[in-house]
């Protein structure tokens, strides 16, 4: 069970329809599992490697195979692209199931 939390943004559900602009200061969590950070202002591609809260979630489940993993929080605007200073990435390390 993860709980994220930032400073300096707003979290919000990305806006229903074809997005022409983004809001500022404004933005939803990307969860990329064993990835790094992107450099800002790069898109976050939907994929194997990243979850996409697009709904404004702040909180999410997910199961990892046991081991040590990555799991980098980012920040993306409205269209899906990373918001500078807005990622950080933590190692965690999953045991076997019980």
């Amino acid at each position: 069970k993860m709980k994220f939390a930032s400073e300096g943004v707003t979290i919000s559900p990305v806006p229903a329809g074809d997005i022409t602009a983004v809001r500022p200061g404004m933005g939803h969590y990307h969860l990329g599992i064993d990835i790094d950070c992107l450099a800002p202002g790069t898109e976050i591609k939907k994929g194997e490697k990243w979850i996409h809260y697009g709904k404004g979630d702040t909180e999410a489940d997910t199961q990892l195979s046991p081991g040590s993993h990555k799991l980098t929080l980012a920040v993306g605007d409205d269209k899906h692209v990373q918001i500078p200073g807005a990622c950080t990435t933590i190692t965690v390390n999953a045991g076997a199931a019980r």
